[in-house]
Order: C-alpha cells, then structure tokens, then sequence
C-alpha cells in the first residue's frame, strides 16, 4: 500500500478543504493554544477595561446599598439576637405594674398584676415590711 504526502498549502481554500475530506484517516477534535493576534490583544484588553468598569460601578452600587441598609440590618439583627435569647431562656423580662399586698401569717410579699390581677412573684417580708400597719384595715 502507497502512502501519499498531501502538500495543502499549494491549493486554494475550497480545494484544500475537499482534499483533507477525500483524504482524511478521520475526523476529531483536538484542543490546542492559539495565540492571539496583535488586534485581538487589543481587543481583549478593551474588553477587559469595560468588564471592570462595569464590575467597579456594580461594586459601588452593592456598598451604596450596603450602607443604606447597614442600620436596618443591625436592628434585624439585634432583634434576632434578642428573640433567640428568649427562645433559649425560655422566659422574657416585662415590666409590669403591680399592687405590692403583704400575707403577714405567710411572711410574705405578693406582687399583684394591676391590669390582669395575677400574681407575679412573691418574696419574703423585709424587716420594715414586717411591722403591722396601726391604719391598716385587714388587720382589725
């Protein structure tokens, strides 16, 4: 069998293209450098410029708007913080106002919603406390 060098270069494009077609072993692809002209670097390099014009006015835009919501995504967070804090606890600290009502047989110091009438806490009586009242009217 007699193997025939192909000179491609002599013919013109269309005639090459239907030699390399007649001829070719098979076709596949293959991935290689291609290095680039002195136009298409400067084409590149324009792209490259606009690209980070773009990216930098995005950038400026995202921190604009970052320090526009700064504040309000403190607070978010702070009430987050807060909330989870309660959730862990199991309780929140209210302040409530109360009628302070002394059970001298008991030794103590009921602390009476005004609003809702429920008992809040107790405590034990403080020495002042202890002391009955001359005008007070539950202990005739």
């Amino acid at each position: 069998m007699e193997t025939a060098t192909l000179n491609v270069n002599a013919v013109s494009a269309n005639a090459q293209m239907k030699v390399l077609n007649e001829n070719a072993y098979e076709r596949d692809t293959v991935n290689y450098k291609r290095y680039f002209t002195l136009e298409e670097v400067k084409q590149r390099e324009k792209e490259y410029a606009e690209f980070n014009i773009e990216l930098q006015e995005h950038e400026d835009e995202i921190k604009r708007l970052k320090d526009l919501k700064a504040p309000v995504i403190k607070d978010l967070k702070a009430n987050a913080k807060s909330i989870l804090k309660e959730i862990k606890d199991k309780f929140v600290k209210e302040d409530v106002q109360c009628f302070l009502v002394p059970d001298y047989e008991k030794n103590i110091m009921q602390y009476i919603a005004v609003e809702t009438g429920a008992l809040i806490m107790e405590r034990k009586l403080q020495p002042g406390e202890r002391q009955i009242n001359v005008f007070d009217s539950s202990q005739k």
